[in-house]
């Protein structure tokens, strides 16, 4: 289940990657910050323990490479491992 807290955090972390985009518009590409949430599947659901949640960057602008992919137990834990190294990217980009 995906909490508000969760929708909140990935919002904030999702208008912080805009703001950057936005900084550097030129070298944007049509599907720029498209962020896709990852969900576990059946076996991983029902077998609890290997259950992964994902979170998924589509970035061209900042960032070291052009596909990213966070994941965890709990998708906060991959919205946490997202915002430490978009965190960084932007601090390098300013």
């Amino acid at each position: 289940m995906i909490t508000e807290t969760e929708i909140q955090r990935l919002e904030k972390l999702r208008q912080n990657v805009f703001k950057q985009i936005e900084k550097d518009i030129s070298g944007a590409k049509s599907s720029e910050g498209r962020f896709s949430i990852l969900v576990p599947d059946y076996w991983e659901e029902k077998e609890n323990s290997k259950s992964k949640w994902g979170l998924s960057l589509v970035l061209y602008v900042f960032g070291p490479g052009r596909d990213y992919m966070w994941t965890g137990i709990t998708l906060m834990q991959a919205i946490i491992k997202a915002e430490k190294d978009i965190n960084k990217w932007i601090e390098e980009k300013n």
